[in-house]
């Protein structure tokens, strides 16, 4: 982790201010390579690993040259809206975004066909996760801790199914 905001800053750093690029025109290029990253993704079939790590590296000299562009001076090529206004700001743009998905519940997304709830959601409707593993997850009446699959009432006299 650290050492990705290390690069990112890092990356930030020599695009805009090595390169004599500028605070926007580095935010653009590295919003625009984020942009490739997810075509790649989507399109060309990059893999997810690969992707959400490059992207993510991506973010941080994305929002350092935004936040340069903000709060530097004019005399360096920013705003001039200084640390506390751009903090503010972007404080209240992520508070927006965490609160309409909250609310939109946007980023959720609907459980695979054939799959309970409580597992599209990742827990075991009370399972202990080795017993859980060990024997599947489910109707616990039915099923001895064994692994026999000894019938019971509960389920109609038919036999439990065990995974091993």
């Amino acid at each position: 982790m650290l050492f990705t905001f290390a690069l990112g800053t890092a990356a930030g750093d020599l695009v805009s201010e090595r390169m004599d690029l500028g605070y926007w025109l580095s935010a653009v290029l590295f919003g625009l390579a984020i942009a490739a990253v997810a075509l790649a993704h989507l399109k060309l079939g990059l893999d997810a690993v690969w992707s959400f790590w490059i992207a993510y590296i991506l973010t941080r000299p994305l929002g350092a040259s935004i936040g340069d562009h903000l709060s530097q001076p004019t005399g360096d090529g920013g705003l001039g809206l200084g640390t506390v206004i751009t903090s503010a700001l972007f404080l209240t743009v992520i508070l927006a975004l965490v609160v309409y998905l909250s609310v939109t519940r946007r980023d959720v997304t609907e459980p695979q066909r054939g799959t309970r709830p409580e597992q599209a959601r990742g827990r075991r409707s009370g399972c202990v996760q080795v017993y859980a593993a060990k024997v599947g997850c489910g109707d616990h009446s039915s099923r001895s801790p064994h692994g026999t699959g000894r019938s019971s009432p509960s389920r109609g006299g038919r036999p439990a199914v065990t995974t091993a």
